[in-house]
């Protein structure tokens, strides 16, 4: 069994917020791992993940498994040291077809421009998303408005 657990908390509600203020000594987790939507990226021989934030923490987990070369990462955010700490900008940083868009420097990027023009040039199969509910929608709807196939959490629940 592991010593020890990476875990991304983004501060969105009471909850969650809680957790980064006052961590718990003890914090529980499901042994089990269900599939979710990252997990069908190895699915496809090349693609690229576009992700807003946070959302790039639960694509970052599959780094280990997916081939290196096949697969672009597009992180768009700000200060991602201050606000995601050293260790998980490393993992990132270590990719090689890694895209790092910090809106400091310019502003926020035309999002489907971005997942469009690199699914283009890298010759991908498809596109990942990882963003929040408006965010996803549009890039995802704006890719498949050009029939590319696109992919993004469905924020139903």
């Amino acid at each position: 069994m592991a010593e020890s657990h990476m875990m991304v908390i983004s501060g969105v509600g009471d909850f969650t917020k809680g957790l980064i203020t006052t961590p718990p000594a003890t914090l529980y987790v499901r042994r089990l791992k269900f599939p979710g939507l990252p997990y069908c990226v190895p699915m496809y021989h090349r693609s690229i993940i576009i992700a807003t934030g946070a959302g790039m923490a639960p694509y970052l987990s599959l780094l280990s498994i997916l081939p290196r070369g096949s697969h672009r990462l597009i992180w768009v955010g700000r200060s991602f040291r201050e606000y995601f700490g050293n260790k998980l900008c490393e993992i990132a940083l270590q990719w090689p077809d890694l895209v790092l868009v910090d809106t400091a420097n310019g502003g926020r990027p035309d999002m489907i421009a971005l997942a469009v023009d690199n699914y283009r040039s890298f010759g991908a199969d498809a596109v990942f998303v990882g963003s929040n509910p408006e965010g996803t929608r549009q890039i995802v709807s704006g890719c498949r408005a050009l029939g590319i196939p696109a992919f993004g959490p469905s924020w139903d629940s």
